[in-house]
């Protein structure tokens, strides 16, 4: 086996767009420091003849303002990537530079971009870290990641998992059909969240307002929201229940909920709240339970994700511009501490908290771009340690003090594929189904309407393929369709 390595640069001037075809091999497309469009390619290859020009390989044109990259298919290449000694490429690319991404079964990763981001695959992984801006995802078969990302984002999924962590924006819009969505550490003011076979799991930080949307025909639909966020959800199911924790019902003190419901036609209906304004979140199922928990780790993630900013700010400062970057970070970190020690009753704690915002604030101040950066840093660190580590201590005690046996208690890292979690969920969802099927609790004009839905949905089926038709009439006997 020989390795051929390949340096390719190509000027960019006049050019916005990056459009690149993939067939050869693991693709990392990241950020360049020159300017230009810089491709680097670690290729091992089989049988490799001497003489051979691997460049040949790379088709690069122009069209317009786009530079349009091609990366040909190579036989000897066929299972080397799969092996230690995998090839790979590289394509790096100036800042700003829009990028469309294409492949069909390799991984495509991307870290460090800021600006229009497109990468389609066909059966193959999807990597986003560190990337900003207008980000467009469509994966056929294989899984999706991000990681620390924001920007606008419209992700559409059809057999496999989505998993996303610190993401944050103005708009987000996912469509699945087969596989698990979960997000954690959600910042966004309007979302939209579908999927049709799989579980959704949506874990919002503080926000002041917003629109947030859930639709799923059959799987769980899990939401966690911060102790103190206010909201109004209307969550419907037609076959599945409505658990919420977090607040009893009917209190009125601070993190109270307050509910109403109903059932017509055969759905059932809750409009749950607590306090005044905050998000509206509307949430739908067809067969899957609805659940809603209250978490105050999420107050704390969100302090320290606000000095994990200013952090980062402070080590990209290097003139006057960036100070205003400071500053602004600053001014965020410092209206989410005082957002925490509002929530907070104890007044040695809210002494401690402000006591160590105000040096955050006074060392902040104090700094000058000229001079190193690094002590900085590393005191906003230790007070960003200490404000977390408080905040930890008072949201542990309050979760222990509201454990009360009987009462359903979920921290937001269940796995529905553990063999115990999904048979609870199973059991609900059939015993929810065979009492509907009976007409437990329904009034003839109620069943009826249950029954119309059921017969509705199995020609739905039908007519999409997902079940056969002696499986559609053996369903519709079952109903006296």
């Amino acid at each position: 086996m020989k390795t051929a390595n390949i340096k390719l640069d190509y000027d960019f001037a006049g050019k916005d767009t990056v459009e690149i075809e993939n067939k050869m091999a693991p693709l990392h497309i990241g950020r360049s420091e020159s300017g230009q469009v810089e491709i680097r390619a670690e290729l091992s290859i089989h049988s490799f003849v001497p003489g051979t020009d691997m460049a040949e390989n790379f088709h690069v044109g122009e069209e317009g303002g786009t530079l349009k990259i091609y990366l040909e298919r190579i036989p000897e290449l066929a299972e080397s990537f799969m092996g230690t000694g995998r090839s790979q490429l590289w394509i790096r690319v100036p800042q700003g530079a829009a990028v469309i991404a294409k492949a069909d079964n390799l991984p495509i990763r991307a870290e460090g971009i800021a600006g229009s981001l497109a990468l389609h695959n066909e059966n193959g992984s999807l990597k986003l870290e560190d990337c900003e801006g207008h980000i467009h995802l469509k994966n056929e078969n294989g899984s999706t990641k991000l990681k620390s990302c924001s920007g606008d984002f419209k992700i559409r999924l059809e057999n496999g998992p989505l998993s996303a962590e610190k993401l944050s924006g103005a708009n987000l819009e996912v469509k699945s059909e087969n596989g698990p969505v979960k997000l954690r550490l959600a910042s966004f003011a309007r979302a939209k969240v579908s999927n049709e076979n799989g579980v959704i799991f949506y874990e919002s930080l503080p926000l002041d307002s917003g629109d947030l949307e859930f639709v799923n025909e059959n799987g769980v639909v899990k939401l966690v929201l911060a102790e103190e966020q206010n909201f109004e959800m209307t969550a419907e199911t037609s076959v599945g229940s409505i658990s919420v924790t977090g607040g009893s019902e009917g209190d009125s003190g601070a993190g109270g909920l307050k509910s109403r419901g109903e059932t017509e036609n055969g759905v059932r209906r809750e409009i749950i709240s607590r306090g005044e304004g905050g998000l509206k979140i509307s949430v739908r199922t067809e067969n899957g339970v609805i659940k809603l928990n209250a978490d105050g780790n999420n107050d704390m993630n969100f302090v320290k994700m606000k000095v994990n900013d200013l952090k980062g700010a402070i080590g990209n400062a290097v003139g006057e511009e960036d100070m205003e970057k400071v500053r602004a970070a600053l001014n965020s970190a410092t209206a989410a501490v005082e957002k925490a020690i509002g929530s907070i009753s104890e007044e040695k704690i809210k002494e401690k908290l402000s006591g160590a915002l105000g040096k955050l604030q006074k060392t902040v101040e104090g700094f000058d771009f000229k001079e190193t950066s690094d002590k900085v840093v590393k005191t906003v660190d230790q007070i960003g340690d200490e404000v977390t580590e408080t905040l930890k201590n008072v949201f542990r005690k309050a979760k222990d003090s509201d454990d009360r046996p009987g009462k359903e208690q979920f921290t937001g890292s269940e796995d529905y594929s553990e063999p115990g979690i999904l048979k609870e969920f199973i059991r609900k969802t059939v015993d929810a189904t065979i009492a509907k099927a009976q007409g437990k609790g329904l009034s003839d004009s109620e069943k009826q309407a249950v029954d119309e839905r059921s017969r509705v949905k199995i020609l739905e089926m039908l007519e999409s393929g997902k079940i056969t038709a002696e499986e559609a009439e053996r369903l519709l006997k079952a109903i006296g369709g």
